[in-house]
């Protein structure tokens, strides 16, 4: 898995320099500041978040790192990640890494299928303008996605549709997603999200606008609720 690896950073590393000999490549920074980082009708920590972000992209590609720090330490979280768009049809591949916070030595560069807490994902999503649904269909395909007892991957599906609607000119989602069989998300096929998400701004001046979000999530597998409030700079 080393070499699969170090092969595909490899790639990355002659696409980022054949793209920034040909073109100049677009870089992005950003934080997001959130009262809890939730994902996928998980809970991930019990404090507020800071989600750094930043990405390169040139044309229909991009690559980049993101981040989620508990501000008290009771979760932590970097991704690499790469995506392509084709046109409405988004092709990604994600590498969570996600340290364990009870002291134990946690390698970045272990991915042993026993030890690694590396999860790799495979991402399909369609949003067009045009259309009101969005779809998200995600595959782990190696990885920390380990069953409890027979330690085998179980390659872990989860499927998204959002309903795109505006709510007095705010832009919001009504979400739900399922597994389809036992996995990461729950033990059989089950509902394992459902929510709305809303987008707005605060106007501090007549120049300066901040987005903020808020997401009301519910999984009706484990029957938590959260709500959630998030600032982006």
């Amino acid at each position: 898995m080393k070499k699969k690896i170090l092969f595909i950073l490899c790639l990355l590393i002659q696409i980022i320099n054949t793209e920034a000999q040909e073109n100049k490549l677009d870089l992005s920074l950003s934080a997001d500041i959130y009262s809890l980082h939730l994902w996928r009708g998980f809970a991930n920590g019990n404090a507020p978040s800071i989600q750094p972000c930043a990405e390169l992209s040139k044309g229909n590609l991009t690559i980049g790192a993101w981040a989620a720090y508990a501000i008290n330490g009771s979760y932590s979280e970097i991704d690499l990640y790469a995506n392509f768009q084709l046109k409405n049809l988004k092709f990604s591949i994600f590498d969570y890494f996600m340290p364990e916070t009870n002291g134990k030595k946690n390698s970045f560069f272990d991915y042993n299928t026993k030890t690694t807490r590396h999860t790799i994902d495979l991402i399909a999503e369609y949003d067009a303008d045009n259309f009101p649904v969005r779809i998200l269909a995600s595959k782990f395909i190696y990885g920390d996605d380990r069953h409890a007892e027979t330690t085998k991957n179980m390659y872990s599906t989860y499927l998204e549709l959002a309903y795109k609607l505006n709510i007095s000119d705010k832009k919001a989602e009504i979400i739900a997603a399922i597994t389809p069989h036992e996995s990461y998300y729950a033990n059989k096929i089950n509902m394992v999200m459902a929510g709305i998400k809303i987008k707005d701004k605060i106007k501090i001046n007549s120049d300066i606008q901040i987005p903020v979000k808020a997401f009301l999530m519910l999984n009706p597998y484990t029957e938590n609720i959260y709500f959630n409030l998030g600032i982006c700079l």
